[in-house]
Parts: C-alpha cells; structure tokens; sequence
C-alpha cells in the first residue's frame, strides 16, 4: 500500500513514496523509497521494522529539501479479528514522526517539546513561506491540532476541547 507520494516542486525526477507494505505480512518492503530519476531506480531511505510502514509525507512547497514523514503500525497478526491490534499503554506505539533536511536521504525522530505520544494514524502539514518552521500534527487518539513554529522542536496545542479535530 502507498499512502503518500511527493514530488519535488523544483525537480520532477525526485520523488518520495511512503509505503505501508502488506497488512498481513511481516516485511522490509515497508518504509520510505526515493527516486533521482524519475522513478527508474529506487532506495529505500527510512526504515522503522518489519510491522512498521510509513502513512504520510509532507514538505512545504518552497523548501521542498525539509521533508516530515509519519509512520504508523501496519500489521495484523494472524487470526485477529479486530480491526487493528491493540496499542500498549506504554512503550513505542508504531507510530512517530520523522525528519529530513536533505531531501530525504537521511532521517531523524522527532520526540518532545509537547509533542504527544502519537498512536494511529496521523496527518501532518507543512505551511509555505514559514521556512519549512511551522508544521501541524493530527492524530486519533489526541484529539485537537498540534502545531510547531520552529520545525517540530516545540509543540503547542490548538483547539484542545474541540473533538471534531481528528484524523
């Protein structure tokens, strides 16, 4: 499954996919994949584990070399009958949100300064002419908005008692 494609504003031939890989399958087809080339040749950049994939990719149009990918657990065990598996209390939950300044070759986890434990999936955007600084979070199980303007190092809350706010 392919989520998320993004093409580079400035050079058609970069392009990022996310991919969640197979539902039902443990795999390393799972992560996020970039091309030079238009699509001729592929590397796989971002990796989390076999039951992790990636759901989204966002960059601000005019800094498209900042990149922001979110992951989110893409497994279901054999003979589940749910519709995910339950997420553990504590613990990693299969979902983050990553960086990348170098148009995607590389990654970093972004973790604290507000930023809610993610669980499920997320959404995510970037705004233009913010220098790739001010970003949004939308996850389930935190209802509201999660907003940064200094590139995800410090995280507020928008809306905090508006529910309709969820992805």
């Amino acid at each position: 499954q392919i989520p998320s494609i993004l093409v580079d504003p400035r050079d058609a031939n970069l392009v990022l996919v996310a991919a969640q890989g197979d539902r039902h399958k443990i795999s390393d087809t799972r992560g996020v994949y970039r091309t030079t080339d238009g699509g001729r040749n592929w590397t796989k950049t971002l990796y989390i584990d076999g039951k992790t994939g990636i759901q989204d990719l966002a960059s601000a149009h005019d800094v498209p070399a900042v990149v922001f990918a979110t992951t989110v657990s893409h497994y279901m065990p054999p003979g589940y009958q749910g519709r995910t598996p339950p997420v553990p209390d504590t613990g990693r939950t299969g979902t983050a949100l990553y960086k990348s300044t170098d148009e995607g070759l590389t990654w970093r986890e972004i973790t604290g300064g507000g930023l809610p434990r993610l669980v499920g999936r997320t959404s995510l955007a970037v705004a233009m002419n913010t220098n790739a600084q001010r970003m949004f979070v939308v996850g389930p199980a935190q209802v509201g908005l999660f907003r940064s303007d200094d590139g995800g190092t410090s995280w507020r809350r928008m809306a905090a008692g508006d529910a309709r706010i969820a992805n």
